[in-house]
This record gives C-alpha cells, structure tokens and sequence, in this order.
C-alpha cells in the first residue's frame, strides 16, 4: 500500500529537499512558439520563448504562482487559458487533503496574466488532466488513496469541469469514482494518474496505477462519465501515462513498474474491425512492447507521413521512441531505440509546426523533456519523414525541479 504511493510519488511528484530556486524568473520572449514549464521548488509557472528555426528556448521576466508540487499542466485547445494541478494547495482547502487546480489567462503574446483563480478539486492528489478536442471539459484524475480503510482518505475519481475562458465549473455528479462496486466494497482504490479523450469525444480512458489496469468511460453531452464493461483492461505494473493516437484507433500504457508500454487497438469510431464503436480496448499483437527504466510519460507526433511515439523513461534517463503502425497499432523502435535525457525525465511533450524543410520532404519539428532530477529542460529536433530525434544544443537550466511541460 504505502510502497506503492511511494514509488508514484518518487517519480512524479519528487521531494523538494536539498533543491533551491536559482536564477531568473520566465515569461515569453520574442521566439515564435512558446513552451510553458511548472517548477516545483519554488511553485512556479514559467513560459520560455521557442525559435523554430532552430527550437532554441530564450527567457526574461517573471514566473507566476502556483500551489505547490504542480503534478500536471494543460493548455486550451484555444491556446487561450492554463490549467495547473497542485497536489498540495497553498491554502488549507475546505475538503480534507484536496488538491487544486491554478487557472491562468494567456496573454496575446503568450505570457501569463497576472493572478489566477484556484479551483478545488474535491479529490486529493490530482495526478493528470486531458480535455476534449473543443475545450468544452477539463477532466482530471485524482489519485486518492489505496488502502481506502484508513481516516482522511479518498478513492480515486475524474473531477470534470466545464470550461468558460479560464474558469472552471465542476459539473453535476463530479468527481466519478472509478472504482468498480467490488473495489468500492472491499474498500480498495484504483490509484487513477492519467487520463486520454478520444478526438470525438466521446470516450475517456484512464491509468489505475494501484490496480494494474486500464478504465474506459463513455462521455455524455454535459461531460458527465459513465463507466464501461468490462470495468477495466489488465496492464503492467504501475501504470503511470496513458496516450490515444489522434483518430483514437490506438491507445498505449506507459507501465513504470514493469518497463513496458502496453498497447490496444481501440473501438472509438466505425471502421471494419469496429462496425459499432462501444469504447471497447483489444489488446494489439506483441503487446506489451519494451521500454526504458520506469517510463512515466508519454507524447505522440504525428504528420502526413506517419505517427511517432516518445516516452521518458525516469530511471533510465531517455525518451524511447517507436513508430507506430497505422493500420496495426504495433510499435516498433525507431533508430537509435533511445535517446540520453537529463536526470530523472519526468515530463515530456511535442512542439510540432512549421519547422525546417528538409531534404527528404519532411520538416524539422522539436520535442522537449522536463528532467525533474536535473532541473533542466532538454531539446530535441525530429524530421517528420524518420522520426528519430537528434539533441539541441545543451540542456536550459530551470529554477528547479521541472514537474509538468506544455507547448504552443
């Protein structure tokens, strides 16, 4: 019980003992994309100025508040608002133990508007957060307690929030647990940390890192979560990231206690093999795939060519990167199969655009890893026709202790 909470929270959440905030504050400078970074040292949001010619990270000014240890971060659809999980808030909430979440405004010209509204969650330990593809619903997944027996717990659920600019309204019903009637009575949680949304929105899925297994829920019109049968999908060990290609045909588990991805075709939208869409997950041919020390997180890049997979791998140090089969599902390493990080990589995400044009048709386009351990951003550029990435210049330094990345 205790072991495992404590293994999540040595590789997403880290303690702050013996880090410093170093250096100077960070708003948008004059690169033409912009990358936003939640430090946890000193409960912070920065935003770095991207240059996609070369995908160089430029910073000046002042960070923004946040509660502390930011877990996860998600930027609109619109590019227009922020949203920031906190597992611990920075005032007593009025639910024992819940977590919050810090929304922000974002100026025309990228950076952060000062203040923020913050939203309880009515759930403790927000882990992860996925919205629809029109920005309509936040939905977060509370970790919440495993051993369900003890005082001042609470199961897992998905807290849901309608979506107006930057503010959140908690919608009827929220938060769902995802607990099935048996886990419930026996007084179990599941230990939910990361949550996907199928570009129809119409189905969510959901990464039970105490139970094993994925959840998948079907999503009303009003945002509302209804859980499927069957209740949940054997994975690997701790599962800790959950990720859907972008017709959602394909979901793929990052499993950090079993160094495996487990993958599953995903019956979301008619097609031959799912003439009436349910929800449903099969699991793929040659699943679970290897992958590196301890993979926590996960991002997918995808252009006219094809569809490529990046994973940080905390305890290794890399992001493993895999092609994915378009027609299958099946993962296969990219060459080289890997690629040295900075310390302890916990965040990881995708800055795609106009970039580069290459020789062979493709573009240069750039991924961005958070290293937790090191306090450090790493760069990477890729070439959408191969896929493999290449490192970018020398790791930026942060004001410690990197959580959470998005980009725009």
């Amino acid at each position: 019980m205790g072991m495992k909470f404590g293994f999540l929270s040595s590789v997403m959440i880290l303690a702050t003992l013996g880090l410093t905030s170093c250096g100077t504050s960070t708003v948008a400078s004059s690169g033409n994309g912009l990358l936003y970074v939640t430090t946890q040292a000193n409960a912070s949001v920065s935003v770095f100025g991207i240059n996609l010619s070369d995908g160089d990270l430029s910073t000046n000014g002042n960070a923004t508040a946040t509660g502390t240890q930011a877990s996860a971060m998600l930027l609109t659809p619109t590019g227009n608002a922020i949203f920031v999980a906190n597992i611990n808030p920075s005032s007593p909430p009025a639910a024992p133990n819940a977590g919050t979440i810090s929304s922000y405004t974002v100026n025309s010209d990228g950076t952060l508007a000062a203040g923020s509204t913050t939203t309880e969650t009515n759930a403790i330990f927000p882990m992860g957060m996925a919205t629809d593809p029109a920005g309509k619903f936040l939905f977060v997944a509370n970790q919440g307690s495993f051993d369900l027996t003890q005082p001042n717990t609470m199961a897992g659920s998905i807290s849901v929030f309608s979506i107006n600019g930057a503010a959140l309204t908690e919608i009827p019903g929220s938060p769902f647990l995802t607990q099935t009637p048996a886990e419930t009575a026996s007084m179990v949680g599941t230990g939910p940390v990361s949550v996907a949304v199928t570009s129809n929105a119409s189905y969510l899925y959901v990464a039970n890192q105490f139970t094993n297994d994925v959840g998948a829920f079907s999503i009303g019109s009003n945002g509302a979560l209804t859980m499927l049968g069957p209740a949940s999908y054997n994975v690997g060990l701790s599962p800790s990231a959950v990720a859907l290609t972008a017709d959602g045909n394909f979901l793929f588990v990052a499993n950090s206690g079993s160094n495996s991805l487990s993958a599953f075709a995903a019956c979301t939208s008619a097609n031959l093999t799912c003439p009436v869409p349910d929800g449903s997950l099969t699991s793929i041919k040659g699943s679970p795939f290897a992958a590196g020390l301890t993979p926590v997180a996960m991002a997918m890049a995808i252009d006219s060519q094809g569809e490529y997979l990046f994973v940080a791998d905390n305890a290794s140090a890399q992001v493993s990167q895999y092609k994915v089969g378009l027609s299958s599902g099946v993962l296969t390493p990219n060459s080289p199969p890997a690629i040295s990080t900075g310390l302890g990589p916990v965040s990881i995400v995708v800055r795609t655009g106009p970039g580069t044009v290459l020789v062979d048709g493709g573009t240069t386009n750039y991924v961005y890893v958070a290293n937790a351990g090191g306090g450090t951003i790493s760069t990477y550029s890729y070439d959408t026709i191969q896929g493999a990435l290449t490192l970018v210049g020398s790791a930026v330094t942060t004001m410690g202790q990197p959580s959470a990345l998005a980009a725009k």
